[in-house]
């Protein structure tokens, strides 16, 4: 017998099948904030990230060649190394997202094993022990 507020293995698959039935759109208008709308546009995010830092080195590019000259050159070597750090950037970023909600998701599974409500806290005795 399983212990009071535990649930069995078929109810998590079954919230999570719920979650994936929802999409982007019921996520957005979902006010009790249960469904991540990032998670699932995360792909979405991190094109409009590379189409941006793509759009970044090229107007340095640009006004690197309207310049001339010394600007010319750094222009033409600089422009590739903007792109990259925007990449990365945008990768960085992207990466950062999906840990924090896999952070969210594990420590949702871990209440739900335990009985416990999420964010509520276990009360533990001082450190000096009992006083």
């Amino acid at each position: 017998m399983r212990p009071p507020g535990r649930r069995s293995h078929r109810t998590l698959v079954n919230q999570e099948i719920h979650v994936e039935q929802t999409g982007i759109v019921g996520a957005l208008f979902d006010f009790s904030f249960t469904h991540f709308v990032s998670a699932k546009m995360i792909k979405l995010i991190y094109g409009i990230g590379l189409i941006w830092a793509g759009l970044v080195s090229l107007g340095f590019l640009i006004f690197a060649i309207s310049q001339g000259g010394f600007l010319l050159v750094l222009g033409l070597l600089g422009a590739p190394v903007v792109f990259l750090i925007g990449v990365f950037m945008a990768r960085v970023y992207t990466e950062f997202m999906i840990v924090i909600f896999r952070i969210a998701e594990d420590t949702h599974r871990i209440a739900d094993v335990c009985g416990k409500p999420a964010g509520a806290s276990a009360t533990a005795a001082p450190v000096g022990g009992p006083a």
